[in-house]
């Protein structure tokens, strides 16, 4: 069965109603605010994902032997846990 088939029934039913089609309208607008929302959600979190910092020192991290901290390969320390560290003994 067409769905216009269906929903045209209740589109004169609600003519006729003391309301009128305003009802309708304000379910189509209030449908057409949620798909703009919706899509200005969908553009923030593309836009948010592209805009994250890269940067060339994170593919040379070591990783610490106690916790497994990504560390920078100059650190003396692991910030996670403290360990100390030599970073010219372990590999990137």
């Amino acid at each position: 069965m067409n769905s216009l088939t269906t929903i045209a029934p209740l589109l004169a039913q609600a003519a006729e109603t003391r309301f009128g089609a305003s009802w309708i309208i304000i379910a189509i607008l209030a449908a057409l605010a949620i798909v703009v929302i919706l899509a200005l959600v969908v553009v923030a979190a593309i836009l948010m994902a592209r805009s994250g910092k890269r940067s060339p020192n994170n593919l040379n991290l070591i990783h610490c032997p106690m916790c497994n901290h990504n560390v920078s390969p100059k650190a003396t320390k692991c910030e996670g846990c403290g360990h100390p560290l030599t970073p010219s003994k372990f590999k990137t």
